[in-house]
């Protein structure tokens, strides 16, 4: 086991973890990188070494902004898993059982690529060179590495780059032929009348027909279905035509017939067992049933008598009687599918009635050219009034009347379906608003929802109706709260709050509340503890708060330590020879969070040590100034390479977000603000901040400001030295301080 390297460990071992979703689906060996092989002879000291070297890595890079998760789960998981490794035996028996996990999970792995493997010697009777390299590609895709598929695609046969395919007909799965027939006998009972005995019945095309009429027939019977209203007929339509898709035009068609033809053996077979027994022999008209019933399988003539000569010979008898003339007069026309009429299977679909076929209604054509657009007006209405299913059921029967799909039907129908897809996706965000409890949102929903499509059915059927009266009362209970709160002493103000916030958790009222209504932490007390720096604090008086602890750099810049219940925390992430730096706390409630209390740590209490007095209203570009208690202005003295760059200009808010002008050479600016006075300086403590690049300002067009109002901002220029340390300018962009009234106007 070598020396730990953080960058190695960074790319080989957190990367990969990171990758495959986290802790759960690693092990303590990979976790601490220590090798598998050497677990049974390293010593105790070694192990407990390398432990507490990755652990130290952990604390140091806790604010990583791609590993940040995981490595919080490794630190909360840490004394389980280092536990399970200091001990040598513990470790020997560890090592066993992580040997044949990673085993099972390299097996696991290569999955996908031995179906692929599989697949590839069915189509060509081995593995064709050129196909090889996606092999690889999928495998590495797949986290199994060069030697591993090697090693594992050794036992597949090989055949050379260019050979044909097999052509073996592929069977279509009996599962996939026993949904579309389940399918088929659903839309029969939906519709009323005899349910199709196959695709082809569907589509009112003879079995056996070429993929261009399929095709022909498939577009328009999906054409027809997506004018009618989205219920569970048009459904059932929809994956019926899936399936004639994929198993009658980019499948084989021969395939699904030889799948029906089974189908139709398996049903007959017990059928003839009966004749047999009965009669000892193949009658022809007994022979003439049989193949009428393998047509009303969705059989053509010539299938349905080789799947009856079949049967035969399998039960030893001659076939000669099974042939056209075993059929009887009534049947020759065709089997009970082919009887129907082709404007039945049209009324299964939705398909129109050609030209030459009657209209369901009486009258001329003049007269049904009226009756159509009248309807057609009634469909038109019904949309305008925010009615799309009730229009789409207009527009089928004005599409019935009319026997084809003019002009202004195709448009109408284009315009109810996109209000009715409008519709689906607002019952999505509506619904998204409702589980969150986004009800200031959902209230939006729901009005935008009744003037556009207030009868489209929401997710399992919800109505809008229902869906707004459950909105409104819970509305009006979070009102009820904030009315006590308003009231209430302040100790059950945060509650009472808290609990409106719960029921409408996007509104302003009730967090605004919260927020005056939390009191922060008392004193911070900071000092040096074993190994780490240990930071306290005097509880909130408002109870059940929690706390958030930020250590805050020399440069202004904050880090998360941590979020706690209790009024203390370790801080692991500051090197034992650096200086105690600046903390934060807050104390919060359901993700509100009071104003900090502040301790600035002993460079800050220097840095504010050394300040000048002058008169109010210094002038511009000088250093950031802020009121005092006196009445006189503050300014920190220490000035900064970073002052020498030009100042950002052109402050302006637009749309919420604070935009200027980028001075030369300057790619870094942190934006400070406070509600009640102006800050004294990038870092100032009780001021709130964000730092940003040039590159995430052109991305977001600005900053986004805080909502509160009044609002005083500073924008101070940053630079880096040779070792990339970041340099803050202790000037701020003139004028010093900028004000943003609630008109979001910078004065």
């Amino acid at each position: 086991m070598g020396p730990f390297d953080a960058n190695d460990y960074r790319s080989r071992v957190l990367g990969p973890i990171h990758a495959r979703g986290g802790v759960e689906h690693s092990d303590p060996f990979e976790i601490y990188d220590i090798p598998l092989a050497e677990a049974a002879t390293l010593d105790d000291a070694a192990v407990a070494a390398r432990i507490d070297a990755v652990w130290a890595f952990w604390q140091r890079s806790r604010d990583h902004p791609r590993y940040r998760g995981v490595i919080d789960a490794l630190l909360r998981q840490h004394a389980e898993l280092a536990a399970a490794l200091r001990g040598r035996q513990a470790r020997a028996e560890l090592a066993a059982l992580v040997a044949q996990a990673r085993a099972e999970r390299d097996s696991e792995r290569f999955t996908t690529v031995a179906s692929a493997a599989d697949r590839l010697v069915e189509r060509f009777g081995g593995l064709p060179e050129d196909k090889i390299p996606g092999l690889r590609l999928i495998a590495a895709s797949a986290g199994v590495d060069a030697g591993e598929f090697e090693r594992r695609i050794a036992g597949y046969p090989r055949v050379p780059a260019g050979t044909p395919e097999r052509t073996t007909r592929r069977p279509v799965p009996r599962q996939v032929l026993r949904q579309v027939r389940a399918d088929l006998d659903e839309l029969g009972r939906i519709v009323g009348e005899d349910a199709p005995r196959s695709l082809f019945d569907l589509l009112g095309v003879p079995p056996g027909s070429d993929r261009a009429t399929i095709r022909a027939a498939h577009d328009d019977a999906a054409t027809r279905n997506r004018a009618r209203r989205p219920d569970r007929r048009r459904a059932l339509i929809d994956d019926l035509l899936a399936a004639v898709a994929t198993l009658l035009i980019d499948g084989d068609p021969e395939a699904y017939l030889d799948g029906l033809a089974a189908a139709a053996a398996e049903l007959l077979r017990p059928r003839l067992a009966a004749v047999l027994l009965v009669e000892d022999r193949l009658l022809p008209a007994d022979a003439a049933a049989l193949v009428t019933a393998a047509r009303g399988e969705g059989l053509d003539r010539a299938r349905a008598e080789a799947v009856v000569r079949a049967l035969a010979r399998e039960a030893g008898l001659d076939d000669a009687v099974v042939g056209p003339s075993c059929e009887p007069e009534h049947a020759a026309a065709g089997s009970p599918t082919d009887r129907r009429t082709e404007p039945t299977a049209r009324r299964r679909t939705g398909t129109p009635r050609t030209a030459a076929e009657p209209a369901d209604q009486p009258g001329d054509p003049g007269s049904r050219d009226h009756e159509w657009r009248e309807v057609l007006g009634q469909a038109r209405v019904l949309l305008e009034a925010g009615a799309p299913i009730a229009a789409s059921d207009r527009l089928a029967h004005a599409l019935e009347i009319a026997g084809t799909a003019t002009p202004p039907i195709r448009r109408l129908g284009d315009t109810i379906e996109a209000s009715i897809r409008r519709g689906q996706e607002c019952w999505v965000r509506l619904a998204q608003a409702v589980a969150a409890h986004r009800l200031e949102q959902a209230r939006q929903l729901a009005d935008e929802l009744g003037r556009i499509a207030r009868d489209v059915p929401g997710p399992d059927g919800a109505e809008l109706a229902a869906v707004a009266v459950e909105i409104e009362e819970r509305y009006q209970r979070a009102g009820e709260l904030l009315a006590a709160a308003a009231q209430a002493a302040p100790a059950d103000r945060a509650a009472l709050a808290l609990a409106a916030l719960e029921l409408v958790a996007d509104s302003g009222q009730a967090r605004a509340m919260l927020v005056e209504s939390l009191l922060p932490p008392g004193a911070l007390a900071v000092r040096r503890a074993a190994g780490a720096v240990e930071v306290s604090w005097d509880a909130s008086p408002t109870p059940g708060v929690r706390y958030r602890v930020l250590r805050i750099g020399a440069d202004g810049s904050s880090r998360a330590v941590g979020v706690t219940a209790t009024t203390r925390i370790d801080d692991g992430g500051v090197p034992a020879a650096a200086a105690i730096p600046g903390y934060e706390v807050r104390a919060g409630i359901g993700g509100v969070w009071s104003q900090p209390a502040v301790w600035s740590g002993p460079a800050a209490e220097e840095l504010a040590a050394e300040t000048i007095t002058e008169p109010a209203g210094g002038a511009a570009g000088q250093p950031a100034e802020a009121a005092d208690p006196d009445g006189e202005r503050t300014r920190l003295l220490t000035r900064t390479p970073a002052d020498d760059l030009a100042p950002a200009r052109d402050l302006t808010v637009v749309a919420g977000k604070l935009q200027w002008t980028w001075p030369d050479g300057c790619t870094e600016m942190i934006v400070t603000w406070r509600p009640d006075a102006p800050p004294i300086a990038a870092n100032d403590p009780v001021a709130g901040f964000r730092k940003v690049t040039n590159t995430r300002y052109e991305l977001d067009n600005g900053l986004a400001l805080p909502s509160a109002r009044p609002l005083h901002v500073a924008i101070f220029a940053c630079l880096r030295d040779r070792v990339g340390t970041l340099i803050v300018a202790s000037i701020a962009a003139p004028p010093a301080r900028r004000l943003l009234v609630p008109r979001d106007r910078l004065g």
